[in-house]
């Protein structure tokens, strides 16, 4: 940010099928102000939250355009052995 570069937080899911949906976009737009961000750095998609290994397939295509719409340099992701299955997957499907 410093640097000016364009920076993009991806968020795969909103929460949905828990209705989380408003408190985590608040909650990561909130935490990305301390950082300098605002609600134009965030990308929310709506990938059913605890079901990426069922919609794998979606995970992937969201991942790919967003990838090719923005051709990062630099792009960050969740540990490929997260205790997580959704940010597990989330890792393999970006790279």
């Amino acid at each position: 940010l410093l640097r000016g570069d364009l920076v993009k937080i991806v968020i795969l899911s909103k929460g949905g099928n828990r209705g989380l949906d408003e408190i985590r976009v608040n909650e990561c737009i909130a935490a990305g102000q301390e950082l300098g961000l605002t609600k134009e750095n965030y990308i929310f998609g709506e990938i059913s939250d605890t079901k990426f290994f069922e919609e794998r397939l979606a995970v992937r295509k969201y991942l790919e355009e967003i990838i090719k719409d923005y051709q990062p340099d630099v792009l960050y992701t969740h540990y490929p052995q997260d205790y997580h299955l959704d940010h597990e997957i989330a890792s393999e499907e970006s790279v």
